[in-house]
């Protein structure tokens, strides 16, 4: 069975490319978030009617969605997600820092699969809200938003995580490098050169780590250091479920990033795909996490 591509995409941007996600449907599970953090961050309302109308246009049936959360407030959360149910959707719920343990335990009762939010950045206090959290959770499903510092997602083993920190070389010009095992390393090309290892994996995509600091190399979706970024953070999501067990979701906000993702998708599957003998050393799959 070939791997499919975990994509997470929030309504407030998914809704403008529901198309591009028909046309790689065979390519990719669809987790729908609803997008509550981008708009409490931009002060927009999203209507529990509006969320469901957009359920229910898709294109193409997700893999999974999440409940409209409700930021700050986990009793309106659970309204949300009761009054979801109740219209026949079937959302994966949200607990948050605010709620106990027998939150989370209510929520298993009428879901197996339930989401934790408020651990992005891993902080002092949300490692160990997080840490304890997955202690009550045991061997249930649980998604934890936003958290992929690896060695946290080693040490938990939570079901599934989710990050939009593959772009950041579009945005910022600092360049994510996977170096198997679960090693990220990041450099920027405008303040030298890589390191001799990081510049032999770059070489791995067939791509000269030399040239990423030349001319507009680092600008754009397709700038050769995002290009560099996807195909790094493609490998780590799949040595993460193929290793760990943990589906790596990766978030994109925009149809041009989608496209990205599903063609590293390809070049990171067939680095993958075994060789002829001659070139098994060359090409073989990084070591597992």
């Amino acid at each position: 069975m070939t791997w499919r591509l975990p994509f997470l995409a929030a309504y407030p941007f998914l809704k403008k490319f529901p198309a591009a996600v028909a046309r790689h449907a065979d390519a990719l599970d669809l987790f729908v978030d609803s997008g509550a953090f981008t708009a409490w961050t931009l002060k927009i309302d999203i209507t529990l009617d509006e969320y469901c109308g957009f359920l229910d246009g898709l294109p193409v049936r997700p893999w999974n969605y999440l409940t409209l959360d409700v930021i700050g407030d986990p009793e309106g959360t659970r309204r949300n997600f009761d009054e979801m149910c109740r219209r026949g959707y079937a959302p994966v719920p949200i607990v948050t820092r605010g709620d106990g343990p027998g939150a989370i335990e209510d929520y298993y009762t009428v879901s197996d699969y339930v989401a934790f939010g408020g651990v992005a950045g891993v902080t002092n206090s949300s490692a160990a809200w997080c840490k304890a959290a997955m202690g009550i959770v045991g061997r249930r499903k649980a998604h934890l938003l936003g958290m992929t510092r690896m060695e946290w997602v080693k040490a938990l083993r939570p079901y599934s995580v989710d990050s939009s920190t593959w772009m950041q070389a579009a945005r910022f010009g600092t360049v994510h490098v996977y170096m198997g095992g679960g090693v990220m390393r990041q450099f920027n090309p405008r303040k030298g050169p890589p390191p001799r290892d990081v510049a032999a994996r770059i070489r791995r995509y067939g791509i000269d780590p030399f040239a990423l600091a030349k001319g507009d190399n680092l600008k754009g979706a397709w700038g050769l250091g995002q290009q560099v970024a996807a195909l790094s953070w493609m490998e780590l999501s799949y040595d993460c479920e193929t290793a760990l067990g943990t589906r790596l979701f990766l978030a994109a906000a925009t149809e041009q990033y989608l496209d990205q993702l599903v063609w590293a998708r390809e070049k990171v599957l067939d680095l993958r795909r075994p060789r002829a003998t001659i070139e098994t050393s060359a090409c073989a799959p990084s070591s597992v996490l």
